[in-house]
């Protein structure tokens, strides 16, 4: 029963403490990963964000046709999608397959499998080319007359524009983040080692 409960905060602190003086930065960052995705909490958090993969599938599949200026939108929608659903699936997958076996997370099972590496590598790429489609038609976009060569309905291209610009954003977030982390690390004071004479 008490496997269902979420950790309590002392467990948590415990756990980050001892991911207080690791070898180095990746250590560290893989060991604070692999806690914090191990928590209940985190696991209803990517559950939540779902929902935003099956609404590009949803929102790309019914607005098909219904971006000319640049087709290729709705069906950069429905792709990313389908891929984000099946990393979210075999994640979940090999998580659940470590819980079943009796192991807890560790910094080894933070990317368990060569697959979602792939996967990534792919979101990442069709990202970026999606960012490109979607931000070379912003000064030649209207959203009044559907039968002219330069619409595209406007749920559509400001759904798939505000989604683009969140990405860069929370990348460039998590790279301050990550450049104040090694700050820190490196400039920290080094510890006084106390010998006994």
């Amino acid at each position: 029963m008490s496997a269902s409960l979420p950790p309590t905060y002392e467990s948590l602190y415990g756990e980050f403490r001892q991911v207080e003086d690791p070898k180095g930065l990746a250590q560290f960052i893989a060991k604070a990963f692999a806690v914090i995705i191990s928590t209940m909490t985190a696991a209803v958090l990517l559950a939540l964000l779902n929902i935003i993969p099956l609404g590009m599938i949803i929102l790309g599949s019914s607005n098909l046709n219904d971006c000319p200026v640049e087709p290729y939108i709705p069906v950069w929608l429905i792709v990313t999608g389908l891929f984000s659903l099946l990393k979210s699936a075999t994640n979940f997958y090999y998580r659940a397959k470590r819980q079943r076996e009796g192991r807890p997370p560790s910094a080894a099972d933070v990317n368990p499998n060569p697959f979602d590496g792939l996967l990534s590598c792919f979101l990442l790429v069709w990202f970026v080319i999606g960012s490109v489609w979607i931000y070379s038609v912003y000064d030649d976009l209207q959203y009044s007359n559907p039968y002219a060569f330069d619409y595209c309905d406007q749920f559509t291209y400001v759904f798939s524009f505000v989604f683009v610009t969140l990405g860069y954003i929370l990348l460039a977030f998590a790279m301050c983040c990550f450049c104040c982390c090694c700050c820190c690390i490196c400039f920290r004071p080094k510890r006084q080692q106390h010998l006994n004479v």
